[in-house]
């Protein structure tokens, strides 16, 4: 069971924070500082908390 729940969490941060992170970095500014917050914000919170 803990293996399943460390896989969801680790797909779902590579699911959405890969394509966000081209997105940053093709924007710059103020763009790529809004989505590093929640980038970090989204790594920052077990996926446990989050369910």
């Amino acid at each position: 069971m803990s293996f399943a729940i460390d896989t969801i969490g680790t797909l779902v941060g590579a699911i959405f924070d890969t394509p966000l992170s081209f997105i940053a970095a093709w924007a710059g500014g103020i763009v790529d500082d809004i989505i590093g917050i929640l980038i970090d914000f989204q790594t920052a919170i077990p996926f446990l908390v989050m369910a």
